[in-house]
């Protein structure tokens, strides 16, 4: 873990969110503060593995159904392997 050693005597602005210039999100740095100067979690990374079909909104950082857009989850699609495979397949070799 890590210790915040103050090295400026000039105070710190007030931060405010940086999207909408209003209230702050509790974060990492106000949670270390709170306890002390103590830092324990070394990431920000906080992903969430979704299996379905979705939309993700990486501002507010939650996941939507992609059928609530509207679009539809077709099965029979092709996938991405799919179509690199048979487009590979019409590339004269090197």
């Amino acid at each position: 873990a890590g210790t915040l050693v103050p090295t400026s005597v000039w105070p710190k602005p007030v931060r405010c969110n940086p999207v909408n210039g209003g209230a702050r999100n509790v974060d990492l740095q106000d949670l270390g503060m709170a306890d002390g100067m103590r830092f324990p979690r070394r990431s920000h990374n906080s992903s969430v593995i979704v299996m379905d079909a979705n939309v993700r909104d990486p501002i507010n950082g939650y996941h939507i159904p992609a059928e609530a857009h509207g679009s539809t989850v077709n099965p029979n699609a092709a996938s991405t392997v799919d179509i690199v495979h048979h487009v590979n397949r019409s590339v004269p070799h090197l």
